[in-house]
This record gives structure tokens, sequence and C-alpha cells, in this order.
């Protein structure tokens, strides 16, 4: 981890709630650095799975930001198995 906000390249997604970069001087990057344990990526593709099941089997259109939430579940869903998890 960088330890400062570090710029990329923003290119689009179907997730567009976290395309955006964050301010240096907010409490963004403190916050997450203090309550993130580690990162899961996830691709367009995953995304729009995610986007399928939650629209096909819990009956939710959702942003895909929200999809994004549960397509990095799905990733680590079986090393989770024996924990109660919440998606947020």
């Amino acid at each position: 981890m960088a330890g400062h906000v570090v710029e990329t390249e923003h290119k689009p997604t179907l997730a567009d709630a976290v395309a955006g970069g964050i301010d240096e001087d907010t409490i963004t990057l403190p916050l997450a650095s203090s309550v993130v344990d580690h990162v899961i990526e996830c691709d367009e593709a995953e995304i729009l799975q995610a986007l399928k099941t939650l629209a096909f089997d819990e009956n939710m259109i959702v942003e895909g930001s929200a999809a994004l939430a549960l397509a990095g579940f799905t990733k680590v869903a079986q090393q989770l198995a024996s924990q109660t998890s919440v998606i947020l």
C-alpha cells in the first residue's frame, strides 16, 4: 500500500459509483486503511454476472457498484463458508 492517494487511469465500468478518484485531504483513505483487511479485484464480466444474479435470483435491480460487492464476495465465498457474512 502506498499510504497516499495515487491517481490511476479511470476506464468505463458497470460500477460507476466506484469509478472516480478520491480527494487527498478527505477521511476516505485513512478510514479505508484502518478497516480494510485485503482487496478483491473484480473484472467487468464478474460484475455483470453479479448483476444478473441479483436481477434473476433476488429480483433486485441495482447499480453496478452494488453488484461489485456481490462479485467480490462470490470470489471468497468458499473460504468464508463457515462464517456469517454480510454484503454491503
